[in-house]
């Protein structure tokens, strides 16, 4: 299978849509397509359809997971609540791809390695098991503060790293 995303971008869906939420989220993904533009040719993949007719969204999500080469995981205080659990199988699923890719590319044997899931936390702390399995960056002051305009400065601190 090939990849045709760059990334999954895995995040809460909040009914009625928050506007704060929506607005990060829509600038979150404006500010990676435009920088990932320049090195991948492969577009980001971003749930917007929803339940819509005709769309099947547990085939789709599932396929485009394995079409990704990585996640974005936008970390909010509900991210993992029950009994919505599709982040959390979002999650989890890649956390097994990612397994399932490191065992492919170092036949069984561990180094050193950047993990596919790249958590973004907006609202609350990710849970310690997450930040021991990854490199997640902090965009909590966005999250309270709404200065969306600050999020392609905080890209590229991120970068600069």
């Amino acid at each position: 299978m090939s990849f045709e995303y760059s990334c999954f971008f895995s995040y809460r869906h909040v009914e009625p849509e928050h506007e704060l939420y929506a607005s990060f989220n829509s600038a979150l993904h404006r500010s990676i397509t435009s920088r990932l533009a320049g090195h991948i040719s492969l577009p980001p993949f971003w749930d917007t359809k929803r339940i819509t007719g005709g769309y099947h969204p547990e085939k789709v999500i599932s396929d485009a997971l394995c079409k990704s080469v990585c996640m974005i995981m936008v970390y909010t205080k509900t991210y993992f609540d029950a009994p919505r659990l599709f982040c959390a199988r979002e999650y989890f699923a890649m956390l097994d791809i990612q397994r399932r890719r490191f065992d492919a590319m170092t036949n069984g044997r561990r180094k050193g390695h950047v993990g596919l899931v790249i958590p973004i936390e907006v609202r609350g702390k990710l849970p310690e098991w997450v930040k021991s399995q990854s490199n997640p960056h902090d965009f909590t002051q966005f999250g309270t503060t709404g200065r969306l305009a600050d999020i392609d400065t905080a890209m590229d601190e991120i970068e600069d790293r």
